[in-house]
């Protein structure tokens, strides 16, 4: 199984999720280098040990290697679990590259996302190139797995183009891209890129749906997530990457949030919800005492800790953003599109409630 699209950091955490589903305890190694690309896995349960290789290939690519040590009965079927669970596929998981293209990209916009995406979790640091031709120029850089992504602009028809393996640094490209788009340009971009037909009025028509209280009071930047989010949730069929379907659904929840503490004068320092604090005996996130009369209502304190609440622990088990020793939550395993559809319309449902408060 080569050349597969995974998300390395989920890994150890599949398989053991493999075990817990069937029933089994099972004593997982780390990672164990042994050479070269190798890394190994040891799986030690109560009828035996076998061991799983992979190898993470220089170009961001995994390939998991089943063929040796026996017990390949066992390694195959874990590694289909691997290749079906949601928190570790990115993306179509066997594709080798993609290619998004967007029209009427302002060049100060374009050298802007770049800068962005420089400061990413997903970037690899020191990676990035830049290389200007005759009628455009492009953008090398590399995410967290050393894969290479590239990024066009072509200075005459004002047009970007992302291309590179489907991974995190790519989506959060597709995503700033996004927000820069004409709302009646978002089907036709996608149509393309996902090789489907939407027809832009039908995703209108479920934006004002979704959002009765709301629609007329978003910003421009929001709205224009939200309706990549909504496009999202029209698609169908499992060649899609469901954990990608979510980020925008999230990502315009996070800028909800962002909004109604600049609203009420809280400043975000290191643009990070630093006005929560954790309470260690429900794992729940509240209010700092200090933040609470800044708001004018009781509701509106439990509204934004709700919301955030809601945030968090959903992106913590989709992007795999918080800590990584946490111990496995199988409440949090997304299994197919229908749960994901889930996640989004509940955002769509949390950010239209606080406009009836």
């Amino acid at each position: 199984m080569k050349n597969l699209n995974l998300n390395r950091d989920n890994l150890i955490q599949s398989i053991q999720q493999y075990y817990s589903l069937n029933g089994k305890e099972a004593t997982i190694s780390d990672f164990l280098h042994k050479g070269g690309t190798r890394q190994r896995v040891d799986i030690v349960t109560e009828d035996g040990s076998v061991y799983i290789d992979f190898h993470f290939n220089k170009n961001g690519s995994t390939t998991i290697d089943i063929s040796g040590g026996g017990h390949h009965k066992i390694k195959e079927e874990i590694s289909r679990y691997i290749i079906e669970d949601p928190s570790c596929a990115i993306g179509d998981v066997h594709s080798k590259s993609k290619c998004f293209v967007a029209p009427n990209i302002e060049l100060d916009d374009f050298r802007g996302i770049v800068e962005l995406l420089k400061e990413s979790t997903y970037y690899q640091s020191e990676s990035h190139s830049e290389d200007i031709r005759g009628n455009h120029e492009l953008h090398k850089m590399r995410g967290s797995y050393m894969e290479e992504i590239t990024a066009h602009y072509y200075y005459t028809t004002k047009k970007v183009m992302i291309q590179g393996r489907p991974l995190m640094l790519f989506s959060e490209a597709v995503s700033y891209i996004t927000e820069l788009l004409e709302l009646n340009e978002i089907p036709s971009v996608f149509n393309n890129y996902y090789n489907v037909e939407i027809k832009k009025e039908n995703i209108e028509q479920v934006y004002v749906g979704w959002f009765p209280n709301s629609h007329d009071k978003h910003s421009p930047k929001l709205k224009k997530v939200l309706h990549q989010a909504i496009y999202n949730l029209q698609l169908e069929g499992d060649m899609f990457d469901y954990t990608y379907l979510a980020f925008p659904a999230l990502r315009a929840l996070e800028g909800h949030l962002k909004t109604i503490m600049t609203n009420h004068r809280i400043i975000l320092e290191n643009n990070r919800f630093s006005m929560y604090t954790k309470v260690p005996s429900t794992g729940k996130y509240i209010l700092e005492a200090n933040f609470i009369t800044t708001f004018n209502s009781q509701a509106k304190v439990q509204y934004v800790e709700r919301a955030y609440n809601f945030y968090n622990s959903n992106r913590h088990s989709l992007f795999h953003w918080g800590d990584p020793s946490h111990p496995v939550d199988l409440t949090q395993i997304i299994e197919n599109i229908g749960d994901v559809k889930g996640i989004i319309k509940s955002t769509f449902q949390i950010i239209d409630e606080y406009y009836t408060i």
